[in-house]
């Protein structure tokens, strides 16, 4: 209903894109860059990048029962694997239309879908000298490293495209030179999905709230216990030229 709103308003007045701003904002989605303008006397359309990205400061190096995947007999000897430091990456482009009751006021609605990914990326080394014969099991997880004895894989939160809608205090467009926005909302990601080429899981919610979880990962459950519905807040200084 508010893109038809706005492809009817924008068709009806003649002061589309007429006022342009740049801008740069902060929030649960990283920092990003922006651009915006008008498409109406009320409506302003924004198109932007963002990107958060950590790595976590633990490093894992366990030994674990290893077995040929052939004959699925367990070896003699354990298997030593050194896990790298966890990574976090979530970099999104965004498109949000933002309608403002007032044209000169400051409170809008914001609708609109941030496109990327949001991804928990662990990968490790196998230390055996014929990797490519051994599979051997992690957190309930089935991992069959690749010849070279490496492996990885990523929780994905959710879909790329996810649905936006929020409220906004302050203009995308100012009416002076400076302007300053903050955003509330959320943003639907969808179901948890894990990703790897050398690991087979089963039903992954339950195994990362299960008691195997080892110390330091934990924050793999808290991030999965809010993952479908993220809440979005930005805080943006903008420029108008």
């Amino acid at each position: 209903m508010m893109l038809c709103a706005i492809i009817f308003s924008a068709n009806a007045q003649t002061d589309s894109f007429t006022r342009y701003s740049v801008g740069i904002n902060a929030g649960t989605f990283g920092g990003g860059i922006w651009g915006a303008t008008n498409i109406a006397d009320n409506f302003v359309l924004r198109v932007g990048f963002s990107h958060f990205g950590l790595t976590f400061p633990t490093d894992l190096e366990e030994s674990f029962a290893a077995y040929n995947r052939q004959t699925l007999q367990q070896l003699p000897n354990e298997v030593d694997v050194n896990f790298g430091r966890p990574r976090w990456r979530m970099p999104h482009g965004k498109v949000i239309a933002g309608w403002y009751p007032n044209p000169n006021g400051i409170f809008s609605l914001q609708l609109g879908t941030y496109i990327g990914a949001f991804d928990f990326v662990v990968s490790g080394q196998v230390d055996h000298p014929t990797p490519e014969d051994i599979f051997f099991e992690f957190v309930n997880v089935r991992l069959e490293p690749r010849a070279d004895g490496t492996f990885d894989g990523r929780l994905r939160m959710g879909n790329i495209i996810k649905p936006y809608f929020g409220i906004g205090l302050g203009r995308i467009i100012p009416n002076s030179n400076i302007g300053f926005q903050f955003d509330l909302g959320v943003a639907y990601q969808g179901r948890l999905r894990f990703i790897s080429d050398q690991a087979t899981i089963g039903n992954v919610n339950e195994e990362i709230h299960s008691e195997h979880i080892p110390e330091g990962l934990e924050i793999i459950s808290t991030i999965a216990d809010i993952f479908r519905f993220w809440p979005v807040m930005n805080f943006s200084l903008s420029y108008r030229f």
